[in-house]
């Protein structure tokens, strides 16, 4: 994950965070003053990686922003050994989360047990939804995947997957060696992918790591599409009113209907029928119900590993006073708010 290391006035004039303002004017200023031989680029200025948050100096302070993107693994369930639930379970319960979050997000997001991130009303993870709606919440309980790589291997042994001479696991002559995949260009996904690799061959699964532009990755016969990676890490981003609908099996790709969006073929009756209610009923209420139900059946299947709500971060200079992260990466949004108290 890259994030940008200017913070840009109303007039678009930016600045280095560890760099004090060249001008600041007495008292409350709505405008951010810099030196021009501090700009680089306004879109992207002074990029680093997030692995440099620690080294930025004692003037800056990192900020991060919530919103309703999630990055999660997904199975291709065309491949066969995950079309085995035992399989699918060791592979979340081998895949050290917490681990992921704090070397490639460095503690700024947190470990998802839920599809659907924290930040939207009906998650089960949102801190409001057990006080909004108790009964809904006693009555479905997430399943919890924690880390623990002896029961997965436990697992693997149980469902007669058995390592062989290379520490491979297989059975039935097929080897559980598969593609890991990721869009190019995203340092986050880099660190997170080589972190579940190394996971998944302490376990017997040989995860080989590819990576893809975004058109190759997604697009019609892509790499998802044509079942060329198993294993798919990217982000889905769950609305106020939904974003089930990538699970539904109506929406598997077909003759008919080849740019259906369930591209890893995700199936089951009990899911659809309750996306379907919680997108035709009204009352919250009665839509909390239905949308536990869907979370909690995806969770049970484990059709996918939710891995950490996607963050904006943003480095910004201590003296900048009433600034407002954005998830969306505006970061001048509020800048006319800004200050600089001297």
């Amino acid at each position: 994950m890259w994030f940008s290391l200017t913070i840009t006035t109303t007039c678009f004039i930016g600045y280095r965070p560890d760099a004090p303002p060249a001008l600041a004017p007495p008292g409350k200023s709505n405008t951010v003053y810099s030196e021009p031989a501090e700009m680089n680029s306004l879109s992207n200025a002074f990029p680093r990686p997030v692995s440099d948050l620690n080294s930025l100096g004692p003037n800056v302070v990192v900020d991060a922003a919530g919103g309703n993107f999630f990055e999660h693994l997904d199975f291709h369930l065309d491949y066969a050994p995950f079309r085995e639930r035992a399989v699918r379970e060791a592979v979340i319960t081998a895949i050290n989360r917490p681990r992921i979050v704090a070397q490639a997000y460095l503690g700024k997001s947190s470990v998802l047990d839920a599809p659907v991130p924290p930040t939207v009303w009906f998650s089960l993870q949102n801190p409001d939804f057990a006080a909004n709606y108790p009964a809904t919440a006693a009555k479905w309980q997430l399943p919890i995947y924690k880390y623990d790589p002896d029961k997965a291997n436990r697992i693997l042994d149980t469902a007669g997957w058995l390592r062989g001479p290379d520490g491979v696991r297989a059975k039935g002559g097929i080897r559980l060696e598969f593609e890991l995949a990721a869009t190019q260009g995203a340092p986050l996904r880099e660190i997170s992918t080589r972190l579940i690799q190394q996971d998944l061959k302490a376990i017997g699964l040989q995860a080989n790591l590819k990576y893809y532009s975004s058109d190759e990755y997604f697009g019609f016969n892509g790499a998802i599409d044509r079942e060329q990676c198993q294993l798919c890490e990217f982000a889905w981003a769950v609305g106020p009113e939904g974003g089930f609908d990538v699970w539904q099996s109506q929406n598997i790709p077909r003759a008919a209907a080849p740019d259906g969006s369930n591209l890893l073929h995700y199936a089951n009756t009990k899911f659809d029928e309750a996306v379907d209610l919680f997108y035709t009923e009204v009352s919250r209420t009665t839509r909390s119900e239905y949308a536990a139900q869907a979370q909690v059946t995806l969770m049970q299947d484990i059709a996918l590993i939710p891995l950490f709500p996607r963050r904006a971060v943003v480095a910004r200079n201590t003296s900048v006073r009433n600034y407002k992260p954005d998830f969306g990466g505006d970061m001048w949004w509020c800048a006319a708010g800004w200050y600089i108290d001297r």
